[in-house]
């Protein structure tokens, strides 16, 4: 009687293999690939920034949370000559304004928790240090007056020139966060910033900010 032939024993190449298949360590397959480095997932080809620097989203410009932009106006990009305005941006989540309804002064309080904040230095040309320059002297002069005209109010009893008073300081907080503003953050996270009011030609000069 014919018997098969016994099965190999354990411990020899290729055991337990499909017929043809490699088996590493004997030749003529050699050992196995070494194992590749981590490679960053692709940012819709392109890695996900990690170092500091600069890039345009649309109307946006992106940087770093701490970062000093190049020696161009951003409002115009004409020649900053060396000038550099300092920036202390900071944001919150929007829905956060609605405590205002219920109490102005939590508002407040919550507002200087959850804000995120970032340290930004701009160029401007001359002709724009010039315009924030006036804007902040009319601020300062429309809330001058509208003190000036509330203490009038007091010393002769006139309701009316107290209430012109209250209008011109309000006017002058309103005027006074946005006439000698240059640029605002519209989002701040934990490691970018995304900022609005750079002019368009500025902004070309930027890579575009690699999405999801």
């Amino acid at each position: 009687m014919n018997y098969p032939p016994p099965p190999p024993p354990m411990n020899a190449p290729g055991y337990g293999a499909p017929p043809n298949a490699p088996s590493y360590g004997a030749p003529p397959y050699g050992a196995p690939p070494r194992p590749q480095p981590f490679a960053p997932m692709p940012f819709y080809g392109a890695p996900f920034p990690q170092e500091p620097g600069v890039w345009q989203d649309g109307l946006a410009l992106i940087t770093s949370k701490a970062i000093i932009l190049p020696d161009r106006c951003v409002k115009c990009n004409a020649p900053a000559n060396g000038y550099r305005l300092k920036r202390n941006l900071s944001w919150h989540d929007p829905l956060f304004y609605l405590i205002v309804l219920a109490s102005p002064l939590i508002y407040v309080i919550v507002a200087m928790i959850v804000r995120k904040r970032a340290r930004v230095d701009i160029g401007l040309c001359e002709s724009h240090k010039q315009n924030r320059s006036i804007a902040l002297f009319v601020a300062w002069f429309l809330f001058l007056a509208g003190v000036a005209a509330i203490v009038l109010a007091f010393a002769s009893e006139s309701g009316m020139i107290g209430l012109v008073g209250i209008l011109l300081v309000i006017a002058a907080a309103i005027y006074g966060s946005l006439g000698p503003r240059m640029i605002y953050a519209s989002k701040i996270d934990e490691r970018f910033a995304w900022i609005k009011g750079v002019n368009r030609e500025y902004l070309s000069q930027f890579p575009q900010w690699p999405r999801y």
